[in-house]
């Protein structure tokens, strides 16, 4: 989304969910390994909660911000040229960190939980199974809802279509034989189109009931806590409660006016996608260190695994304004349309 256009609660709510995004990564790192013997149960069962509504909460705001960004309400036209160059600048970082993502796994393979070799590296690259999942599904979901949105077809049954493909990649997620990038691209797609009509439609924000979704809330959290199995209902529910805690927190930071105003959330989720793109580097290396040093401390130990990350990875995001190498890694559209503006204006001079 352009600085000039953004919309200081949706940033603020990029910001919390990217918290839990380092949080639930490092989390797993040591959940992973069982290494706290006796807070692994309570760690597992935070580690799990957090995956149950983190990245469709992720997925949905990058919906959201992906019609703000190029729909004209006004024109009621889609700017496909910007959508295209988007869609360039995430394939080329993409390319750049999941290259280097697998590399650095299969040269400390005994650093790392999942370890990599020759074939499975040259597979993720264009098949991902890794972190970089999100940038692979969210390069199809730009260009698949840009057509969608072209066709204007109505919105309920986009969205009655998409809740339905999800309820049934819940229904059979366990069985389904694919890499993450291909079971996270069916199973999130209705939370990326949420994320789109609750911004695209007053109407269906208007009839959105928070206490329905706070009960739906309450009721799933009790079920967790206590441990109680729907057998084969499990993933449907689990869907029902993400968009539980999407709905409530859209709802909260959207009609709060005090999320309107820079913050620290709002701060961090404007360095969001930098901070998604770097933090397990700084997460897997905290991780190592305290194996080796076999420190037990369970709360200082998740709090630097988080907190540190996320120092680390908005000064990269604050860096990126000012050094030119980050800014071409980050922003590479930019220089390639500088490139080109370059070359066409000098043809033009000649």
């Amino acid at each position: 989304m352009d600085n000039a256009k953004r919309i200081e609660w949706l940033d603020s709510l990029k910001g919390l969910a990217i918290i839990f995004v380092v949080l639930g990564h490092a989390l797993l790192g040591f959940v992973e390994i069982d290494f706290f013997d006796e807070n692994i149960i309570i760690l597992k069962t935070i580690q799990i909660w957090i995956y149950k509504w983190h990245m469709p909460l992720f997925l949905s705001l990058s919906g959201t911000a992906f019609y703000l960004s190029n729909f004209n309400r006004r024109q009621d036209s889609i700017n496909y040229r910007k959508i295209l160059k988007q869609v360039l600048n995430l394939f080329i970082i993409y390319f750049i960190f999941q290259i280097s993502l697998c590399t650095l796994k299969y040269v400390f393979n005994i650093f790392v939980s999942n370890q990599m070799t020759i074939s499975n590296l040259i597979i993720n690259i264009f098949y991902p199974d890794t972190l970089m999942w999100y940038l692979w599904v969210l390069i199809v979901y730009y260009i698949l809802f840009m057509f969608v949105l072209m066709m204007n077809i109505d919105d309920k049954y986009i969205f009655l279509f998409t809740i339905g493909l999800s309820i049934i990649i819940g229904i059979f997620y366990s069985n389904i034989n694919a890499r993450i990038c291909l079971k996270n691209l069916l199973n999130y797609m209705s939370f990326f189109y949420f994320g789109i009509y609750f911004i695209k439609s007053n109407k269906f924000k208007k009839n959105i009931n928070i206490i329905v979704a706070i009960t739906i809330f309450i009721i799933l959290s009790i079920s967790y806590i206590f441990s109680i199995d729907f057998k084969s209902f499990n993933n449907v529910l689990d869907i029902l409660y993400a968009y539980s805690i999407i709905i409530i927190l859209y709802k909260c930071f959207s009609n709060y006016q005090i999320l309107n105003k820079k913050n620290i959330l709002s701060k961090l989720g404007k360095g969001s996608l930098v901070i998604y793109l770097f933090h397990t580097y700084f997460v897997t290396i905290i991780k190592n260190i305290v194996i080796f040093m076999e420190i037990k401390n369970v709360i200082p130990v998740v709090c630097i695994a988080t907190i540190l990350p996320l120092i680390l990875t908005y000064c990269i995001y604050q860096l990126s304004g000012k050094l030119k190498v980050l800014n071409v890694l980050l922003h590479p559209i930019k220089y390639i349309d500088t490139y080109y503006y370059k070359i066409r204006s000098s043809d033009i001079n000649e």
